[in-house]
């Protein structure tokens, strides 16, 4: 499987609780654009929460023309650019 159940299940706690504050980054790699499993689901959770979470899509086939996020494999430097910094109490 994809593991992204585990993953939108925690998010989905996070942000339907209105005391809870957390940040929250997904990024998210599939071979495909059709791939992406609760894609409707997620991108909702980033229009109504974009303070905090923010998601970011990775293909490694298919791009399709337009694509407005990464294509290839999850390197780094793509960590780099679409994750926070690690702080002094990030786990």
């Amino acid at each position: 499987g994809s593991g992204i159940t585990p993953a939108f299940q925690v998010i989905q706690a996070i942000l339907r609780d209105p005391k809870d504050s957390t940040s929250l980054w997904l990024l998210f790699a599939n071979q495909t654009e059709s791939d992406i499993l609760l894609r409707e689901e997620i991108d909702a959770f980033a229009q109504q929460h974009p303070e905090r979470f923010r998601r970011w899509y990775v293909v490694s086939q298919s791009v399709p023309d337009g694509w407005q996020y990464s294509a290839g494999r999850v390197t780094q430097d793509l960590l780099q650019e679409h994750l926070p910094q690690p702080g002094e109490d990030t786990l």
